[in-house]
């Protein structure tokens, strides 16, 4: 019998890519295959870091490098050689070693790659300061990367990142296309077109700011927002700031997401009372977010180049008209615009437009809930474990 290690950091929160993990774990077992489930801590560094000691200026100078790093530390301690093969996932896990890895990537350190520059942009650390920690993290990467045995990527959006960043060829990243992860029932009732959703963390860059600024520019319509996060009290103080100043609703979108946040020196919440046309429910069941699902009538999944778009097919699953952006990246490869879901601009206004489109055109809702269907019966865990065995078995023989 294969005895399997799936290494993943723990942030002690379940989210799409636990219920993946839990669901790929449970599915290798039945087939036979002893998995076991290796949690990486993702606390803060400790008094030291790669050898250096961490000293309380060093984590002020980047915070987010030297807990990249505590990380890595962490992952090359752990001793694996009783596996037979490991599966790597979220970074920096790839840096595992024992035993030949498999690399289940669905993106990189993302604020030291493919969004290093946004980082910058929006003003959480300064040029001078990232450029020597992404060049460094890039390298100790790259290192890693030559003893990763075989790749899997859920997107061309992940497959191009990885040839981009890291000079692979698409003839050696294979597939991993796999169905939705949360359960659904067979036959989701109605929803109500004036009841919009958005599940997503509360967190840069999923950008749910532009979903709560789209609030003010409908009419009878209540949006939800499931989720928490570290921009959930951003979002709310947004919600409110919008309903007495409308004024602000003149800003540019980016301004919106692209900033620190909550912790932006000197923010304060807004005292101002909020808008009554945005409930925020923070973190909740998953029979509490089903039911939230079965009332709305319209799915919004803002995020910026997400890796895969298991949003997108959580709602194909409910069968709800779904609305992405177009610089969604992976959630860009299942909505194609008017046939699958809307696909527009990334602005408040653009998703209002689309909401109240839908709203008003029954037959755009049903085509749209009719194409993500036929969308998600494209995808199937036989046809996506079959490729991981198949990779698997390479590995294993190599």
């Amino acid at each position: 019998m294969t005895l399997l290690a799936i290494v993943k950091p723990d942030y002690g929160n379940r989210g799409g890519f636990e219920s993946l993990v839990t669901i790929l774990a449970d599915r290798l077992r039945e087939r036979g295959t002893e998995v076991h489930i290796v949690p990486v801590p993702t606390d803060p560094p400790g008094r030291h870091v790669v050898g250096y000691p961490m000293e309380p200026v060093f984590n002020m100078w980047h915070h987010e490098y030297f807990h990249y790093m505590a990380m890595l530390q962490r992952v090359r301690s752990l001793n694996l050689s009783r596996y037979d093969a490991i599966v790597a996932t979220q970074p920096p896990t790839f840096h595992a070693t024992g035993a030949p890895v498999l690399g289940l990537f669905y993106h990189h350190g993302r604020i030291f790659y493919d969004l290093a520059d946004e980082y910058v942009a929006a003003g959480f650390v300064s040029e001078s300061v990232h450029a020597p920690a992404t060049e460094q993290i890039r390298l100790v990467d790259q290192e890693a990367v030559r003893n990763v045995a075989g790749w899997l990527a859920p997107s061309a959006t992940v497959e191009d990142r990885l040839s981009q960043y890291w000079g692979l060829e698409r003839a050696a990243v294979d597939r991993f296309a796999h169905p939705n992860v949360a359960d659904v029932p067979t036959s989701p009732p109605p929803g109500h077109p004036g009841t919009v959703l958005c599940v997503s963390r509360h967190e840069w860059p999923k950008r749910t700011e532009l979903v709560v600024a789209a609030a003010p520019l409908l009419s009878n319509t209540h949006i939800h927002l499931v989720g928490g996060g570290s921009r959930l009290e951003y979002a709310k103080s947004l919600d409110a700031q919008l309903a007495g100043s409308p004024e602000q609703q003149n800003q540019p979108s980016r301004t919106l997401w692209a900033n620190p946040g909550p912790a932006t020196p000197g923010w304060r919440p807004s005292q101002l009372a909020p808008s009554g046309k945005v409930t925020f429910h923070g973190r909740v069941s998953d029979p509490e977010r089903d039911q939230l699902y079965a009332k709305s009538g319209i799915v919004v999944a803002p995020a910026l180049n997400e890796d895969y778009g298991l949003t997108a097919l959580e709602a194909f699953a409910w069968q709800r008209p779904l609305i992405v952006c177009n610089d969604g990246g992976g959630l860009c490869e299942f909505v194609e615009h008017r046939v699958s879901g809307l696909v527009v601009e990334p602005t408040p206004i653009a998703i209002a437009e689309a909401v109240s489109e839908l709203q008003a055109d029954p037959a755009l809702r049903a085509a749209v809930v009719e194409g993500g269907k036929e969308r998600l019966a494209e995808l199937s865990w036989d046809s996506a474990l079959a490729q991981f065995d198949r990779s698997l078995n390479i590995l294993l023989r190599s």
